[in-house]
């Protein structure tokens, strides 16, 4: 039995997520930015009206959404933690197989996925304008075919800077009147139409990714095996750019269609090492239904990732939220899985947790992973 060179601390984050391998791990949509709110509601939510409170997920998904935005805020925490199911139920044999390295033990993590992410993102937001910092930390082990083991090693870093701005066309006609912006801004007409556009820049760096490691190289690896594996931080840089068109049919209902392309073109960094962070162009619906009282139920469908070839049900995304003073409820598809949660909003802070699944898998339910999101959120009005 041969044991494992001692790895840094940093390394042993390596072995307690994971990722898919080979076939699987070519099929996973990896996006940067998860938002436990719209993973809750299916993935969806590029053609909503946000609050101001969520004007985080327009710098990050669609900037035309920016527009909407009405207060300046200090977005100064959300944090975000997330993890598989097999991070629970596995960690044991990982733990073994990774303090007594054998094949045997190695063995006992074949077809688990046992996936952690951390993110945090700060930010700004003003009348049109968001500006963010984030940094993501993703790490994973996966083995799969145990006749001819071959493993896939994740462990990336990924931080850097970005923003988004968007303005609006009215539409209405000469009845309609904009809402005034800042603290006091009264509330949006009730009817009238509108389009907004909006674009994004950043600029991040990154390390490392998600590499395919035969067992020969992992029985020989040496200390510094997860540095020589993910390299140097490389830089990249990137554009966004969306629209959104909302109708507001009555006092109680609107509906909306939008569009945005994240990472135009692909992100590329610097380097060979770094994993290109994909484009991702998408389509969506939503609409919103304003009930009795302060009570208000949202739906969204997002077909996400429109230039890419694949199984048209990985792209669906489908949500709802039903809103109540200080809670509110998600539940939605997401790529053909079931995703839920909750939140619950104090003014100054809000806590959402959420649950949904990836599809690993070239096609439709066929492997699809049980993950876990939860985030914590503080903010307060400048």
């Amino acid at each position: 039995m041969t044991s494992l060179p001692p790895f840094r601390p940093i390394a042993w984050l390596a072995i307690l997520g994971s990722v898919p391998a080979f076939g699987a791990a070519n099929y996973e949509l990896r996006d940067l930015y998860r938002d436990a709110r719209m993973k809750a509601m299916g993935g969806a939510g590029i053609a909503l009206e946000l609050e101001d409170r969520d004007a985080i997920q327009a710098i990050f998904t669609n900037p035309a959404q920016m527009a909407g935005n009405r207060d300046l805020t200090l977005h100064y925490l959300n944090g975000d933690l997330a993890a598989s199911t097999d991070t629970y139920t596995s960690i044991g044999d990982a733990q073994t197989a990774f303090s007594n390295f054998s094949f045997s033990n190695l063995n006992q993590l074949m077809g688990k996925n046992i996936y952690a992410n951390g993110q945090y993102v700060a930010a700004v937001t003003a009348p049109n304008f968001g500006a963010a910092i984030l940094l993501d930390a993703q790490a994973g082990f996966y083995a799969q075919n145990p006749s001819y083991p071959e493993y896939t090693v994740g462990y990336q870093t990924t931080n850097g800077v970005q923003a988004a701005w968007g303005t609006t066309i009215d539409l209405s006609g000469p009845r309609s009147r904009r809402p005034r912006r800042g603290r006091t801004a009264k509330p949006r007409a009730t009817n009238g139409s509108e389009l907004r556009v909006g674009l994004g820049g950043k600029v991040f760096w990154r390390k490392g990714g998600y590499k395919d490691v035969p067992l020969s190289t992992l029985m020989a690896a040496s200390p510094t095996f997860l540095d020589d594996l993910m390299g140097k931080f490389e830089m990249g840089y990137g554009l966004d750019a969306g629209m959104q068109f909302i109708r507001r049919a009555s006092k109680r209902f609107s509906w909306s269609i939008a569009s945005s392309y994240q990472n135009v073109g692909d992100m590329d960094f610097t380097g060979s090492i770094a994993d290109t962070q994909r484009g991702n162009l998408r389509a969506g619906l939503g609409m919103r239904f304003q009930l009795e009282g302060l009570t208000s139920l949202s739906v969204a469908y997002d077909h996400a990732h429109l230039n890419q070839s694949m199984d048209w049900r990985k792209r669906q995304h489908l949500g709802v939220e039903w809103a109540l003073p200080g809670i509110s409820v998600f539940g939605g598809i997401h790529q053909t899985y079931l995703s839920y949660g909750a939140s619950f909003d104090a003014w100054l802070f809000r806590v959402t947790a959420a649950s949904y699944a990836e599809e690993l898998g070239g096609s439709a339910y066929e492997m699809g992973d049980r993950r876990y999101l939860v985030r914590l959120a503080m903010r307060f009005g400048l």
